[in-house]
Formats: structure tokens, sequence, C-alpha cells
């Protein structure tokens, strides 16, 4: 894969991490810009994973960072798992992001049938 590099990065300080997660999240906007969503699924699925959703404890503010960029990124999956058929997938994406911050609905379920 073109993104191997970033897809098998195993970050070992918090610097690499945040350094990883944008490098993820700039690559996965331009795989959904160039309508690439099997790959872009991938990429944001690794910037979930590396964010350690487990960290963001249930109930946290959703004005944090952390939720916020997760929300986010939750919601960039749930688009791509949209245009690829993965509906369920897509919508369990789109409740989480909006779990994480009710205040951020760039994309929900609902709307992404505009996309």
């Amino acid at each position: 894969s073109i993104h191997g590099d970033v897809l098998n990065a195993n970050p070992a300080t918090e610097d690499e991490r945040n350094r990883l997660i944008e490098e993820l999240k700039r690559r996965g906007k331009s795989t959904v810009i160039s309508r690439s969503f099997p790959e872009s699924e991938l990429l944001y699925g690794k910037a979930i994973d590396v964010m350690a959703e487990s960290d963001v404890k249930s109930g946290a503010d959703p004005a944090s960072k952390k939720s916020q960029d997760l929300a986010i990124l939750y919601s960039n999956r749930s688009l791509a798992r949209y245009h690829l058929g993965k509906l369920e997938e897509s919508e369990s994406d789109a409740r989480r992001a909006t779990i994480l911050n009710p205040v951020y609905s760039k994309v929900t379920f609902c709307d992404m049938d505009t996309f």
C-alpha cells in the first residue's frame, strides 16, 4: 500500500503520535478529495486508533480538544464508509462522532446522501 509507512507506524512518543495523526489526517483528506474511499477508511481508522480513544472518558467535556478531534475523525471515516456502501458502520461512526462532540455536526449520517 502506498500508505504502508503510516498505516504500519507505531509511534513511541507523544510528539511522534501527534505527527503521525496529522499525517494520517492530511492523507485521509487527500483520499476523500480523490474519492479513494477504501484508503480513506484505513487512514482515518488508524488515526482513531492512534488517538487512543480509550483515553477519552465517557461523558468527557465535548469542548475538549481530544473529543473534538476524535469526532472529526469518526465523521470523516463515516463519510468514507458511506461511499463504500458500509451503511451500518457509517451510521455507527456518525453516532460516535455525535456522542464525542454533539456540537460538531459537519457531516451526519442523514446528510451524506448529498455527497
